[in-house]
């Protein structure tokens, strides 16, 4: 449930993930920073996002939670299967953030993006 906001603005994140930090602040408009969540990003899966291509780069691992109890972990390199398409099933809310850790700590995010409300990346490419 970790708004964007919080992930950009979080020391410890910044300070450990920085690549993640970065993706955090270039999310949005102020609105979206404050409302939307990096768990919920990550579960829309829209390769036009912030979030995906940090996780990839960073190597991530995400934990997964089913409602009724037990736990799974995908590697980011598994966890996105498509446009807006992730390998979350029904019983995995998306109302909790799916991040373990980071296999690598540094990396490097290059953007472009339109010059419109929402600001989404027509090109965004990460390494680590």
């Amino acid at each position: 449930m970790a708004r964007h906001a919080e992930v950009a603005a979080h020391p410890l994140v910044a300070a450990s993930y920085p690549l993640l930090a970065d993706a955090a602040r270039l999310i949005g408009d102020f609105q979206i920073r404050n409302r939307g969540t990096i768990g919920g990003s990550l579960a829309h899966a829209d390769p036009s996002a912030d979030y995906p291509v940090a996780m990839l780069a960073l190597e991530a691992r995400m934990v997964l939670s089913k409602a009724g109890g037990g736990r799974r972990v995908v590697g980011a390199d598994k966890f996105f299967v498509g446009p807006l398409t992730s390998v979350l099933t029904a019983d995995e809310p998306a109302d909790r953030d799916p991040i373990a850790q980071a296999g690598r700590a540094r990396g490097r995010r290059l953007r472009q993006a339109q010059p419109v409300a929402g600001d989404f990346a027509l090109v965004s490419v990460g390494c680590s």
